[in-house]
C-alpha cells in the first residue's frame, strides 16, 4: 500500500540538538539517532503522530500535535544507554479533523517497520494513539 506523503513529515535533524562531551562512551541521543531508511538494521524506530483532532473532538485543550517534537527535543540531550540503532521515521500529521485518515497512515507506516524487525515507538500527544 503506498504511503500518503501529504500526511508525513520527514525526519527533522534540527529537533535533535545537545552538547557533545569529549569522554569516550558519553554519547547522547542526538548523536546516535538516524533517519529510518528502507533496509536499515533492526532497531528502535520513533514515529510521531502529530494530531489535535481527538483532543478537539473531546473539547480539550489542543496542543497534542506539538507532542512529538517536544518529546524529541527532550530526548535529544539525554545520555545514550542503548545497544543497537535508533531511528527517527518522522511524523504522521493530521490535517484538520481527518483523524481516521491519519490513523490509517500511521498503521500503514508501522506495519512495514514491524515486518522489518524494528521496535516502533509512537510519539503522540493525544489519547488517539
Amino acid at each position: 500500500m503506498p504511503f500518503d506523503t501529504a500526511l508525513h513529515q520527514e525526519f527533522d535533524r534540527t529537533l535533535w540538538q545537545g552538547r557533545i562531551d569529549p569522554e569516550p562512551d558519553s554519547e547522547r541521543w542526538h548523536q546516535k539517532i538516524q533517519p529510518l531508511a528502507e533496509g536499515a538494521t533492526p532497531g528502535c524506530a520513533l514515529l510521531g503522530f502529530a494530531c489535535d483532532a481527538g483532543v478537539a473532538r473531546n473539547q480539550g485543550r489542543v496542543g497534542a500535535a506539538e507532542g512529538p517534537a517536544a518529546l524529541r527535543r527532550a530526548l535529544a540531550p539525554l545520555a545514550w544507554h542503548r545497544q543497537g540503532p535508533a531511528y527517527d521515521a518522522g511524523d504522521v500529521r493530521c490535517e484538520g479533523d481527518a483523524m481516521e485518515e491519519a490513523q490509517q497512515e500511521l498503521a500503514d507506516r508501522l506495519a512495514p517497520m514491524l515486518g522489518e524487525g524494528h521496535l516502533p515507538i509512537v510519539l503522540g500527544g493525544g489519547h488517539e494513539v
